[in-house]
């Protein structure tokens, strides 16, 4: 089995500079924001399922060196940055072992494929001692995928059809994830959920979720409840080995 597309549910496309975003709607914004506050000038970067490269440029426009990876290169519409093609599913390829970055960015990557823990080295070998991780995923506790779940036992981006269409395959709620982070000595330096498919329609379900939790008198974590896709910020250790 390859490595499915990277094709989000619905959203109705976004686009940088003419690129389409495959992403719930604020997510690439709301991560470059966040990078803005702990990423050095000029880092070397490294972005894994890049898609048309949308983020990618927005790295190089801020100044940043960038090498991009996805699985098909048909697609990757950035000028001027280097693409290799590879099927995340698979080891990293002996000729690009040993090469680390200052930042490694994995946006709407890892529930897409079979080893998701297998992944995250992948992630973590390529970070320099003291890099930074920024990765997204699906939050299977954000306000629609929350009530979704309620009427349905299904989550808004974890179902029959986005198994189908999207091939999101992993499903990784924020404990599962944070319980990998800490067997691998990563250091989570910001948790929030961004990216919004339905503005109105979320803010409605955030109401219902609230009142939900006062009643059973569970609390998920505020900053998790407002948008479609968790996204953290990781730090590896300066003592890391390369």
């Amino acid at each position: 089995m390859s490595q499915p597309p990277h094709r989000p549910a619905d959203t109705t496309r976004e686009h940088y500079k003419g690129l389409p975003i495959c992403s719930a709607r604020g997510l690439h914004e709301g991560c470059f924001h966040l990078l803005r506050r702990y990423l050095a000038p000029g880092s070397a970067c490294l972005e894994l399922g890049a898609g048309s490269g949308a983020f990618s440029q927005r790295l190089v426009d801020a100044g940043h060196t960038v090498q991009a990876h996805d699985l098909d290169a048909s697609r990757f519409g950035a000028r001027g940055i280097p693409l290799w093609t590879h099927d995340l599913n698979r080891p990293i390829p002996d000729g690009l072992r040993g090469r680390t970055y200052d930042l490694v960015v994995a946006i709407e990557v890892i529930e897409h494929l079979r080893d998701p823990v297998g992944f995250l080295e992948t992630c973590d070998a390529c970070c320099r001692p003291g890099g930074l991780i920024l990765l997204t995923t699906p939050n299977t506790v954000g306000p629609l995928s929350y009530a979704m779940y309620l009427k349905r036992g299904q989550f808004l981006f974890h179902n029959p059809a986005s198994y189908r269409t999207d091939g999101h395959i992993a499903v990784l709620p924020f404990w599962l994830l944070e319980c990998y982070f800490r067997q691998m000595g990563l250091d989570v330096l910001e948790r929030t959920s961004l990216g919004r498919s339905s503005p109105v329609k979320a803010r409605l379900a955030q109401l219902g979720q609230s009142v939900i939790q006062c009643l059973l008198g569970r609390k998920i974590p505020k900053e998790l409840r407002r948008g479609d896709c968790l996204c953290y910020l990781l730090r590896r250790p300066s003592g890391s080995g390369a």
